[in-house]
């Protein structure tokens, strides 16, 4: 009987752990339909991806992947940084066509030092490519190193021209004698679990702690509230979100 029970129970569990599989699989393809009727326009700006901590390919790499099927952008390079600021660089094609430039850190953990590292980076791309203008996209703790950049001493010669920044509480962003590159536009994206106010890591005031650092300013600052539940809203589930990924592409192209 107890072997009887076993297998009916694994047999309806499977059916169950099936059944979840597909609902999740139908859902995720209804909100790529957000993607596939997007026009953008096409320029030669790159834009660079910056990570957080301990990242990897699945930081940014999918969102890339998800750009190129619709015909949003081309990824078109990767580097990675070394710990001693070696940058190993990958190109995948010309500088063109909405290029995307996936970045990778090994010390993904310091953003201080991250920062420099990102300044050589886009020398790099000024001297060797005569980029003149990028845009910047981050996640959590990557936005550190791009807010770290921007405000200080960041290249004359490349400007900055969007940032979008997923998911930071920016705790440096009230740190007094800090400005930001004039003609800087930004786009902060934050995740919001209702009965978490936050996406679990990063709570949507803190999120939000830079609307008055920009405006102040008169940096144009645009923000985006994602409401969803664990599965679309959580931190690290930002960046694998179809709605966030049309947020970005209107912001970036348009």
């Amino acid at each position: 009987m107890k072997v009887i029970f076993m297998r009916r129970f694994l047999k309806i569990l499977g059916a169950l752990l099936l059944g979840i599989i597909v609902i999740l699989g139908i859902l995720w393809n209804v909100s790529l339909q957000q993607l596939q009727n997007l026009t953008v326009q096409h320029t030669d700006t790159p834009t660079l991806f910056i990570p957080g901590d301990d990242s990897n390919w699945t930081s940014f790499g999918p969102m890339a992947d998800r750009f190129e099927n619709y015909s949003l952008a081309k990824e078109r390079m990767i580097v990675h940084v070394a710990d001693n600021g070696h940058l190993d660089i990958k190109q995948l094609g010309p500088l063109t066509d909405n290029p995307l430039i996936l970045v990778y850190f090994d010390d993904s953990t310091h953003a201080k030092k991250e920062a420099p590292q990102l300044k050589k980076i886009l020398t790099y791309l000024h001297d060797k490519h005569n980029i003149s203008a990028v845009n910047l996209v981050s996640h959590s703790s990557g936005g550190d190193v791009c807010f770290n950049y921007l405000t200080d001493q960041p290249l004359k010669n490349v400007h900055v021209a969007k940032w979008i920044t997923i998911a930071d509480n920016f705790p440096d962003s009230v740190t007094n004698g800090k400005t930001l590159p004039k003609g800087l536009k930004i786009l902060n994206i934050a995740g919001n679990i209702s009965w978490a106010h936050g996406d679990l890591v990063v709570s949507t005031d803190e999120a939000k702690q830079l609307k008055a650092f920009a405006e102040k300013q008169g940096i144009f600052y645009q923000d985006h509230i994602f409401n969803g539940t664990i599965f679309t809203a959580y931190h690290s589930m930002l960046h694998q979100n179809a709605k966030v990924d049309r947020w970005i592409a209107q912001f970036l192209f348009n």
